[in-house]
């Protein structure tokens, strides 16, 4: 015997499936996200090559030396 659908079950289904879409949308987004620069001393990823302190720098001024990634 066949099964006959309830209204809630493809309400269930298509609830999951906008949540579905929106989190590829934010998986997306994220992937979008150009972090193109790190450092070559501690691996820290920076949008924009400039600024901060870095623990593992060997010079005295203890910066971050990005590079592009």
């Amino acid at each position: 015997m066949q099964k006959i659908l309830d209204l809630s079950d493809t309400v269930q289904t298509d609830n999951l499936i906008a949540v579905f879409r929106m989190e590829m949308q934010k998986l997306r987004k994220q992937l979008n996200k150009k972090k193109s620069f790190v450092c070559r001393y501690c691996g820290k990823q920076a949008p924009k090559p400039h600024g901060g302190k870095c623990p593992y720098s060997p010079y005295k001024n203890k910066c971050h030396e990005f590079i592009e990634g």
